[in-house]
């Protein structure tokens, strides 16, 4: 028998010379061989937007007719899904469901088989472009790294472009396509102005527009937390900074102990100069005034400096800088290498 011949019908015919009859008819059943499943149709990967359905289907042969276990891996191993058991599984996706794995386990009496795993991608439903934080004016001296920043939400997720104004109209600033746009400031960017356009597909918003200010480094200047002013060295014995009328007003000194900056001559202070004390890392200035009374804390931020001449150990103009945990003077130059001063 052949399944082609599954349903017929048969009967027989006896006679003889007398006379004949028929028997009852019968029906044939052929049945298929029993067979493990097999997958014809392996379930795709699936991207929606949170709160659509997703749906995986699988389809397969085998008999008897194979029963379906749909299963999911959400980082932590595979486990049954309850109540997904038929060729088709369907659910409303959420954003927490972004990133799991999903496949049918497919069996009858024979055997059972596995399907390929199926990814899920969840996304948020489309939006324009929100800004969570704007960019702030900054104001920095001449030849210093700057940087403006912008925080922005969208779906899909925002793209960049910083403009600029010279003075003469906005206009794009090549290759600045992040949230954050740094630059190297010169005096001839004092007081541009900056924003950022932020898009997707669903639309463009525009930044606060801020401004750059840039001060010009001068010798003997003081700007807030920011000294500029010359350096000297201590003598030998460590006793008391000298030299300091060689360098005109203040500038930044060295001294062991408070009892070596008490002891510092009055014909050598000067209103505004700063002293070190290296055994603490303690800063201290004259404030209104030139007497010990008039020492007040220096605010515990590192000091910046410009070398006014080449007589130290340092190169003109190279940046110098006290830090709280550094035991004395540092100098960094202009490629960032830190050096000693003393």
């Amino acid at each position: 028998a052949s399944l082609s011949q599954d349903g017929n019908q048969y009967r027989v015919r006896v006679y003889n010379t007398e006379g004949s009859l028929y028997s009852d008819a019968v029906n044939l059943s052929v049945n298929a061989a029993l067979s493990v499943p097999q997958i014809t149709n392996q379930p795709a990967a699936q991207t929606v937007f949170e709160n659509n359905t997703a749906t995986y289907s699988v389809a397969a042969t085998g008999n008897p007719a194979p029963a379906y276990q749909w299963e999911v891996n959400t980082g932590s191993g595979w486990a049954n899904i309850s109540g997904a058991t038929s060729s088709t599984y369907s659910f409303t996706a959420a954003l927490a469901d972004d990133g799991n794995l999903y496949r049918a386990n497919v069996s009858n009496s024979e055997g059972s088989v596995t399907s390929d795993e199926a990814d899920l991608t969840v996304t948020s439903e489309p939006f324009a472009p929100q800004i969570t934080t704007q960019p702030a004016s900054q104001s920095v001296f001449e030849n210093t790294a700057v940087s403006f920043t912008v925080a922005a939400t969208g779906g899909p997720a925002p793209s960049y472009q910083w403009v600029l104004n010279t003075g003469s109209g906005w206009a794009d600033i090549s290759g600045a396509t992040e949230s954050t746009y740094t630059l190297t400031a010169t005096l001839v960017e004092n007081g541009y102005q900056y924003r950022v356009k932020v898009y997707n597909s669903e639309g463009t918003v525009a930044s606060n527009t801020v401004t750059l200010s840039v001060q010009e480094v001068v010798e003997g200047n003081r700007t807030g937390t920011a000294i500029i002013a010359p350096i000297v060295r201590n003598d030998p014995q460590d006793t008391y900074p000298t030299h300091y009328s060689d360098f005109g007003w203040g500038g930044l000194h060295q001294v062991p102990t408070l009892a070596h900056r008490d002891a510092i001559p009055n014909d050598l202070r000067v209103n505004g100069m700063v002293v070190v004390i290296s055994g603490t890392h303690e800063s201290y200035y004259l404030k209104d005034g030139t007497t010990n009374n008039n020492w007040a804390v220096y605010p515990p931020k590192d000091l910046v400096f410009i070398m006014p001449t080449s007589t130290d150990s340092a190169a003109p103009n190279n940046f110098l800088y006290y830090s709280t945990d550094q035991s004395a003077l540092v100098y960094k130059d202009h490629s960032g290498t830190t050096h000693s001063l003393y």
